[in-house]
């Protein structure tokens, strides 16, 4: 959709903007979660589920009635704007797609470059949609609605941070002082250097809940720069296919949330103490550290046949 509707020179910020929704999304129901657990309501923890599923149906409403598949179909769309669009779209990459190309892709360099990376980067928000709260609640000791509201607290700021961040990436690639794949792996780069640093202090700090809740908030707060990182990279490399490969690093990009919990599991052998937890941050590193440096050192953010 974004390349599709988003001028090339604007996509950093309207790409933030709208992946934005997942840190927002994600502080609403960490900090609403945590206070409804502390009620009675449809008996506590139900009505999370309840309350999650109810507006899950209203936004696939919502999202059916003013979605458009591009700008030539909308029927409310200005001239103007329809003219900003197509003329700051690409068009001659596009090429009429006949059959999508498996066997190239499954041999491109730059798509598993690419794949690793992202799988590193939804690494790190993997975790504080999944243990990041569990942390701060069986460690730190924290009451259910206390751990809501600081737990809330990466998911907000990493919003309003890549907002602000991509609006003068964009005015830099407008007037290319900066190439594309700079963008995407310098984003890369900087939010793994971030969250490597905060990680490795929270091994130092023990139970020191300020100290912890900074650092979480600083090893966060850039987690959404993978919007204009890793996730607008299926665009640049497959102009013509990027939904194809979108799809695709999707599915890498799930497999974190699920695998977090059960390694979690398994390196604490369900035992809440700091030291076994050292060796969940610890993990954590390595894997957001080996998979952006294979992405920095193997991708290739150009169109690839």
């Amino acid at each position: 959709m974004l390349g599709k509707w988003i001028p090339e020179h604007e996509r950093s910020f309207h790409a933030s903007f709208i992946l934005s929704g997942y840190g927002i999304g994600s502080f609403l129901a960490v900090i609403v979660s945590g206070a409804l657990c502390g009620t009675n309501m449809l008996g506590g923890w139900p009505s999370v589920f309840y309350i999650g599923a109810v507006s899950g149906i209203l936004w696939c409403v919502i999202c059916a009635y003013f979605m458009y598949e591009t700008p030539n179909i909308h029927p409310r769309i200005s001239e103007e704007e329809f003219s900003t669009i197509v003329s700051g779209i690409e068009t001659n990459k596009r090429e009429k797609v006949l059959s999508i190309p498996w066997k190239e892709m499954a041999v491109s360099v730059p798509l598993w470059a690419l794949a690793i990376g992202f799988f590193g980067q939804f690494w790190l928000l993997g975790f504080f949609s999944t243990v990041h709260a569990l942390y701060m609640g069986t460690v730190l000791k924290l009451s259910v609605a206390k751990n809501g509201v600081l737990s809330c607290l990466p998911h907000l700021l990493r919003a309003f941070a890549t907002c602000i961040a991509s609006y003068p990436v964009d005015l830099l690639l407008k007037r290319r002082v900066i190439s594309v794949g700079f963008v995407r792996k310098g984003a890369t780069v900087i939010n793994t250097v971030i969250s490597y640093g905060a990680f490795l202090g929270i091994t130092y700090v023990g139970r020191e809940v300020t100290a912890t809740t900074i650092l979480f908030v600083l090893g966060g707060i850039l987690g959404e720069f993978v919007t204009f990182g890793v996730c607008l990279a299926c665009i640049d490399i497959a102009p013509n296919l990027s939904g194809t490969v979108s799809g695709l690093l999707n599915i890498v990009g799930v497999f974190p949330f699920f695998i977090i919990p059960a390694l979690v599991g398994w390196i604490t052998n369900f035992e809440n103490t700091i030291e076994q937890w050292k060796k969940v941050f610890y993990t954590t590193i390595l894997i957001v550290l080996v998979s952006t440096v294979i992405f920095v050192i193997f991708g290739d953010l150009k169109p690839q046949k």
